[in-house]
């Protein structure tokens, strides 16, 4: 399976994941609106920030951990994968 196919693969089971845990968030309340699915899967404890920490620096970043985890899910490794992204407060610094 080519990186590209992978990713998109990765993508979806993602995207399914998260959809699926929109539409399943606490239904139970009688005024219901469109978007208290989106507030309450922000606003819930299932999916703690740590756990998309992937450099371990201590705060989940976009454009760090999120960038890394891309870069992952396209097939990079080594040190094209934590090229410019590792900060000198990160656990890992090394690839």
């Amino acid at each position: 399976m080519s990186y590209l196919k992978r990713s998109i693969t990765v993508l979806s089971i993602i995207l399914l994941l998260v959809f699926s845990a929109l539409a399943v968030a606490d239904t139970n309340k009688p005024d219901l609106d469109k978007n208290s699915l989106i507030y309450s899967a922000m606003a819930s404890d299932s999916l703690p920030a740590g756990d998309w920490d992937i450099d371990d620096n201590g705060q989940a970043d976009a454009l760090t951990d999120g960038l890394m985890f891309l870069r992952y899910a396209f097939g990079l490794s080594g040190v094209s994968l934590v090229n410019g992204l590792i900060s000198s407060d990160s656990v890992h610094t090394t690839p």
